[in-house]
C-alpha cells in the first residue's frame, strides 16, 4: 500500500501569479482616461497622560492619478496609483497595442508566493477575484511594496494633447 502512493503526482502548488492569471490583473490593458487628484498625506502620533503629553507629525502634498482601465473586455476599473509608482513610457502605437495601455509590475516573490495557511488552497476565492483595486491596495501591506510600478504606456502625441485617432 506505501509504494502505491509512491507514483502519485504531487498536487498543484497554485502561486498568486496562476490564481490572478485569470483576472486581467497581469500584463497590459487598454486604459480610457487618467486625472491627476492632488491633496495631502501625512501622519500624526502622540501620547497624554494626566495633564503632560506631546505629539508629533508631518503632512506632505502629495499627487495621485485616478486611471480606468480595462483587465477584460466590457470590464473596467477605476483605480488611484501615487504618482510615485508611475513610468511613463512612449511608444508607437500599433495594432496589436492600438492605444494608451497601463501595466502593473510586481515582485517577483510575491507573484511566486503560495497560500501560507494551506499550501494547496488557494489564496484568493472567486469572490476576491471580483475586486482588483482591492487586490492591488492588499500589494501595499506586504513587507515592501508588492506593487513595484505601473507602466504607462502612449504615444508622444496623446502625451501632448493631440490625439489623431477617430
Amino acid at each position: 500500500m506505501i509504494l502505491s502512493a509512491c507514483g502519485a503526482p504531487a498536487p498543484v502548488h497554485p502561486t498568486r501569479a496562476q490564481e490572478l492569471d485569470d483576472t486581467g490583473l497581469i500584463g497590459r490593458h487598454p486604459i480610457q482616461g487618467v486625472n491627476v487628484e492632488n491633496g495631502y498625506q501625512g501622519n500624526f502620533d502622540g501620547g497624554f497622560f494626566l495633564f503632560g503629553g506631546g505629539a508629533s507629525g508631518q503632512i506632505n502634498p502629495a499627487t495621485n492619478y485616478i486611471i480606468k482601465w480595462y483587465p477584460r473586455e466590457n470590464v473596467s476599473y477605476t483605480t488611484t496609483v501615487a504618482r510615485s509608482k508611475i513610468v511613463t513610457n512612449t511608444v508607437v502605437y500599433t495594432a496589436e497595442h492600438p492605444g494608451p495601455e497601463i501595466e502593473f509590475v510586481f515582485a517577483q516573490e510575491w507573484l511566486d508566493q503560495i497560500s501560507t495557511s494551506d499550501p494547496y488552497a488557494p489564496i484568493y476565492s472567486a469572490e476576491d477575484k471580483l475586486d482588483l483595486n482591492k487586490i492591488i491596495d492588499e500589494t501595499y501591506k506586504w513587507g515592501t511594496s508588492a506593487l513595484i510600478i505601473v507602466n504607462i504606456y502612449i504615444s508622444a502625441e496623446d502625451q501632448a494633447g493631440i490625439n489623431h485617432r477617430d
